[in-house]
């Protein structure tokens, strides 16, 4: 499960009573040294902030000797086609924070898994990123976002990215692009923009070759800049995280 894939030690399957009818972990884990509560929220709907109150005290009842963590399986059912834009709603992003609470997406967390595992990040930025409370979409560590993706062109095989107004990207540089199911990284080594050649892009939409497929690139993907900029890039290896990583629970493609 994807826990385990992230580091998480002793995570045990919590023996669940469809008669009880209050919140009850659904994994426990540690990492390192702190113990983790895994809750899973499935729901037809999109996850809403008066799920997020409701749950609340129940969670936070249950955990006073660890930390919270609630993933949540929302718009169960809805291909993925249709949930490729997802947003991060800030009341409840806010919600999180207060209430110490870190929320996931079920199909984020796939996906960070899976590109931690491939890419061999350390324990310390997978616990930064899940151990703190709040609500965000999985960024890959030590990354900057520069823009989403566009549109894909299948011949050449280019996505267009559209940079936000920090967006500076140079050929040479890795970025990290927020597929269907991973986090992958790949080396600008074309891009144009205004149908023409540049070395350097700031703002704008510019074009970018990448060997990906169609049924990978999702429209408005996030797209990173990886800050690291003295390690070789990595070769984004694919691993299948859905069943593998996450067991029974198979999220929502």
């Amino acid at each position: 499960m994807a826990m385990a894939k992230l580091g998480f030690g002793d995570v045990k399957d919590v023996f669940r009573d469809p008669d009880i009818a209050h919140v009850i972990p659904r994994w426990l884990a540690k990492h390192g040294t702190h113990p983790v509560s895994v809750f899973l929220f499935e729901s037809g709907g999109e996850f809403s902030d008066s799920n997020l109150q409701e749950l609340a005290p129940d969670i936070l009842s249950q955990t006073q000797q660890s930390f919270p963590l609630l993933v949540t399986h929302d718009l169960a059912g809805t291909v993925w086609t249709n949930r490729s834009t997802e947003s991060v709603d800030s009341k409840i992003a806010a919600g999180a924070v207060s209430h110490g609470i870190r929320i996931v997406r079920s199909h984020d967390l796939a996906r960070f898994a899976s590109a931690s595992v491939a890419n061999g990040w350390n324990d310390s930025e997978v616990a930064t990123e899940l151990l703190t409370p709040g609500w965000s979409r999985m960024d890959p560590p030590n990354t900057q976002i520069v823009g989403v993706v566009r549109r894909y062109f299948p011949k050449p095989k280019v996505i267009s990215i559209n940079l936000n107004d920090t967006g500076k990207v140079s050929l040479g540089d890795t970025l990290w692009v927020r597929l269907r199911n991973a986090l992958t990284p790949f080396q600008v080594q074309s891009m144009q923009q205004s149908n023409s050649a540049v070395t350097l892009a700031q703002t704008g939409c510019i074009g970018v070759e990448v060997e990906l497929t169609p049924s990978q690139v999702v429209s408005d993907g996030d797209v990173f800049l990886d800050m690291n900029v003295d390690v070789a890039p990595s070769a984004g290896r694919q691993t299948s995280a859905l069943r593998d990583l996450l067991g029974e629970f198979t999220g929502g493609y």
